[in-house]
């Protein structure tokens, strides 16, 4: 019987307890471990749910051919890149980001295409719509990450709530029982200050 992942190491700096599981699934599945992996390949299923919120939320669509594709490129893309997931977020969080650069492109290579891409109300939908710290171009999920832990509560949850889990304003002043506008306030100077912080760690890179 295949021997499960290897225990992680709690005194491994800059891992917080709460992902140390996932940092072991990960470097259990690059060890080839076939229950990671089978356990790996579930929790990548969050990718087409991501790719379908989110192109939801923008009011973008592509077809399910194109959807299926994209899916195999953000999973082929995180399969190259498991080396330098660290635990400093959860898997699927760290994952979300490929999805949103993967769509960016895509959308932008529909256009190019001639492509139709429209919401509700007939405005014409480009690659930098909704752009987001997450969408400026090719920011390493990991440099995103350790932006957010920086910045801290409650700036770095709303953030998170806004373009991770796709969550309304409503529901997330809801969410922290203040008025609609303090979590607006949140957000917006969350945005700056990330921005702030990943144009520093690109100045000094």
């Amino acid at each position: 019987m295949p021997a499960g992942p290897a225990p992680i190491d709690r005194s491994e700096p800059n891992v917080p307890p709460s992902h140390a599981e996932d940092l072991a699934l990960v470097r259990a599945a690059r060890a080839g471990d076939p229950r990671a992996l089978a356990a790996l390949a579930d929790r990548l299923t969050c990718v087409r749910h991501f790719l379908v919120a989110r192109q939801r939320r923008i009011g973008a669509t592509l077809d399910a051919e194109e959807l299926s594709d994209l899916v195999q490129d953000v999973v082929v893309a995180v399969w190259e890149r498991l080396g330098d997931y660290s635990g400093w977020a959860a898997l699927e969080t760290w994952v979300y980001p490929f999805c949103v650069n993967k769509l960016s492109n895509a959308l932008a290579k529909h256009r190019r295409r001639g492509g139709v891409l429209e919401s509700d109300d007939g405005t014409v939908i480009g690659a930098a719509a909704d752009r987001t710290p997450a969408d400026e171009s090719e920011v390493d999920p990991e440099r995103l990450q350790r932006a957010l832990d920086r910045l801290g509560p409650p700036k770095a949850d709303v953030v998170r709530m806004r373009h991770f889990d796709g969550l309304e304003f409503d529901a997330i002043a809801r969410r922290f029982d203040v008025p609609l506008e303090t979590a607006k306030t949140w957000y917006y100077r969350g945005l700056k200050a990330l921005k702030t912080m990943l144009g520093d760690e690109g100045g000094a890179a």
